[in-house]
């Protein structure tokens, strides 16, 4: 009880600020605003003190403090302003949410409860989407317990946990106070959807207008999203109904993601929402954020800039994807507010796109011929070049031109109206300064390290329609149009006919889209859909918008009823299908024998003791109990551009042959070794026999043995000959994408269970 009233606690704090803060907004969204402030700040305040305490309950209480702080900060820098109260609008806001968004919420909670470890006769079961990332975030969660900050990864020990992790911590912090795993992770889960699934009710609210059908359409639209891939599965089905039953029963056949025919666009809710823990989080800041924004961009109040760029700063650590998706939509958001309000258009115009094409080809040239760059600077400054290192040297390039085109933009400023631009600019320069001021060190510190550092970050036109930049499999405009269905048209169409509003929102999302489509920031090149689905989340708004103006427009035409439903009936057909099978899927994820091993290790090893296990995703003692592991699967670590080869070299070796590679155990510090399922599977291990004569069973239940790694004889200085051999024989990770059964957004999904 002590977790669910520490989270109660904030939501009401982050109620009782909004109330403070925006007393004029309407009751409903100070409500949601409040309680997605209340989530921001649980995830953030512990994590703050754990830098200087451990991640424990005492950060927990000094963040209770600070967390009393800020309200009374907030009481005091207070809006003075009446309230708004409970009125009519309001009512109709509230039977619109029943209608559109309560069912969405049901469907979230449901889904939580049979996808995340769902107890049968002592196993633990999942579904589809949640079978390969839920392993991961269960290991990040338990370990944080009491760990250290920075912390690092439980599945790869010595390396930065450089993943956003603060969705994560979230579900520590309830562990910490007697929340069983479960329900640590299935209650901020569904909360996190039901504040989604309200916060985007609310921006297409004030997006739509009055009209209530297009916010309930702009939402079908958006969640139950899945293109034209029925169409293949539906294909011949008089003379094969093969392809159709593989929907609700093969392992990844759902019309949303075939990557074989190149359907890429997973459905929001069974493919995204639900097994991506991190993606869920930053959206759940991110719409707070996005209507902020709007909000602030329309009345020019500086505390809405302020308070959206609180939203922003947290993003980082929790889904940096939305950050970026934020960031690009922010700057198209303000420019084009400012292109609208600039009496000399013209002259702005050609400013910011010769701006645009000018930094564009100064960052494709940093980008693309980085050697080139530091030669240049080199020849001028050999000193620079000995005092920095050289990625900061050729980086810094950027500011010239970036000093250049502000240089411009204040001396076309001086001849604008300044009292209609200056509000937006000022508040502007607050969100971007502030912002930047808190974002920058988790960045610099986290983020930049992994994603500059490893060389991922790369150009490649149209997404995975030109996988590994190997060409088109398919036209460019017909991968759209057969990935995200009719709405691509009418997002076309809507362009072609926008006013004032629309050119507004399709500003930021076509910024967005426009660096999504030209580079890649993760070795998984599908992870980019993490920035597309917010492009298509604004643009899902244009798309209702444009329909609202259709059937006004074909007033008296007969069959307009016949086209409406034809368009929702294409528009939400594979993702109606693809979430019809997470409904039913079911999969056993955990053994008995698996659940009981984890319950052993959890309660009768140290927290910090260290195992060494096979290679597999579905391992209970970094998952379930959340300890530290000597080297985890390819699947994570490869997808988050960590250097594991040596670590994995050395435990394939290990267990090939135990007494001949006894260094390993010495040179990792290992406490326990696991023989489990997957390692007894595995041909290159060697048989029970070899472990039993060299250490002591500490636990054996089914297809599971723990020994003591202590228990072994006197380790080896050196390696045995016979122990360099078969490291020289052992075989490199094979860091290729895992085959065409739908990718995971953390990381690749693993084979069929």
């Amino acid at each position: 009880m002590l977790a669910i009233a520490m989270l109660l606690f904030y939501l009401l704090a982050g109620c009782a600020i909004m109330r403070w803060q925006l007393p004029r907004k309407r009751p409903v969204v100070r409500i949601w605003l409040g309680c997605s402030l209340g989530v921001l700040l649980l995830m953030w305040l512990p994590a703050l003190f754990a830098f200087a305490f451990t991640f424990g309950q005492e950060a927990h209480l000094y963040a209770l403090g600070a967390l009393g702080l800020l309200m009374l900060i907030a009481l005091l820098a207070r809006d003075r302003q009446p309230a708004a109260r409970w009125n009519q609008e309001d009512t109709r806001i509230a039977v619109l949410w029943l209608c559109a968004a309560l069912p969405l919420c049901v469907l979230g909670g449901y889904l939580q409860h049979t996808h995340v470890l769902r107890p049968v006769d002592g196993a633990y079961n999942v579904g589809q989407s949640t079978y390969g990332d839920l392993n991961l975030h269960l290991g990040i969660a338990t370990s944080l317990r009491n760990a250290a900050f920075p912390p690092e990864y439980s599945i790869l020990p010595g390396a930065r946990l450089s993943y956003p992790f603060l969705v994560n911590t979230l579900s520590t912090s309830l562990l910490l106070f007697d929340l069983p795993l479960r329900w640590a992770i299935i209650v901020p889960g569904t909360l996190m959807m039901a504040l989604v699934f309200t916060g985007y009710l609310l921006l297409a609210r004030s997006a739509l207008g009055p009209r209530r059908w297009l916010v309930g359409l702009a939402m079908a639209l958006f969640f139950i999203n899945g293109g034209l891939g029925f169409l293949y599965s539906f294909d011949m089905a008089g003379r094969d109904f093969t392809r159709v039953a593989d929907i609700f029963s093969g392992f990844y056949k759902t019309p949303a993601n075939q990557p074989e025919l190149n359907l890429r666009w997973s459905n929001v809710i069974a493919d995204l929402m639900l097994p991506q823990r991190t993606l869920l989080g930053g959206w759940t800041l991110l719409l707070p954020a996005l209507y902020l924004l709007r909000s602030a961009i329309q009345t020019r109040r500086m505390r809405q800039f302020f308070l959206t760029a609180i939203f922003a700063a947290a993003l980082p650590l929790v889904h940096t994807h939305s950050f970026l998706a934020l960031g690009l939509c922010s700057a198209g958001w303000i420019i084009c507010a400012l292109i609208q309000q600039i009496r000399n258009r013209r002259a702005f115009l050609w400013w910011f796109l010769g701006s645009v094409l000018y930094l564009s080809a100064v960052v494709l040239t940093l980008l693309l011929l980085p050697e080139l760059a530091f030669e240049l600077v080199l020849e001028i400054s050999p000193e620079l070049v000995l005092a920095f290192p050289s990625a900061y040297v050729y980086y810094s390039l950027a500011l010239i031109p970036i000093a250049f085109v502000v240089v411009m933009g204040i001396l076309l400023y001086k001849e604008q109206s300044k009292e209609i631009i200056k509000p937006l600019l000022v508040g502007g320069a607050l969100y971007l300064c502030f912002t930047l001021a808190l974002a920058l060190p988790q960045l610099l510190s986290f983020a930049f390290p992994q994603t500059l550092d490893s060389g991922y970050l790369r150009i490649q036109l149209n997404w995975v329609n030109n996988s590994g930049g190997r060409g088109m499999i398919d036209g460019y405009l017909w991968f759209w149009i057969k990935n995200v269905g009719p709405a691509f048209v009418l997002l076309l169409c809507a362009l072609l006919d926008a006013d004032r509003q629309r050119a507004l929102l399709a500003s930021g999302a076509f910024a967005i889209f426009v660096v999504a489509e030209i580079i890649l920031f993760q070795p998984n090149e599908y992870d980019n859909n993490k920035l597309f689905y917010i492009w298509y989340m604004i643009g899902a708004l244009l798309v209702a918008d444009y329909v609202g103006l259709l059937w006004d427009r074909l007033k008296g035409l007969r069959g307009r009823w016949v086209l409406a439903s034809a368009f929702v009936i294409v528009s939400l057909a594979s993702g109606g299908l693809s979430i019809a099978r997470e409904v039913i899927s079911d999969y056993q994820l955990f053994t008995p024998d698996a659940v009981a091993t984890a319950e052993f290790v959890e309660r009768e090893t140290s927290p910090d003791a260290l195992f060494i296990t096979g290679e597999t995703h579905v391992n209970p003692v970094a998952a379930l109990a959340g300890r530290r592991i000597v080297c985890g699967t390819d699947l994570y670590l490869f997808f988050h551009g960590l250097d594991y080869v040596e670590q994995r070299r050395d435990c394939l070796r290990f267990y090939a042959d135990p007494a001949g590679n006894l260094d390993v155990l010495e040179r990792y510090g290992v406490d326990y070794i696991l023989l489990g399922d997957y390692e007894r599977s595995d041909h290159r291990t060697a048989g029970q026999a070899a472990f039993d004569e060299l250490f002591e069973r500490v636990f054996s239940q089914g297809g599971y043995t723990v020994y003591s790694a202590r228990r072994a004889a006197v380790f080896p200085t050196e390696p045995e000959p016979q122990a360099t051999e078969t490291m020289n024989e052992t075989p490199e990770p094979t860091h290729t994408l895992p085959p065409a059964q739908g990718d995971s957004l953390d990381g690749a999904w693993p084979e069929q269970p």
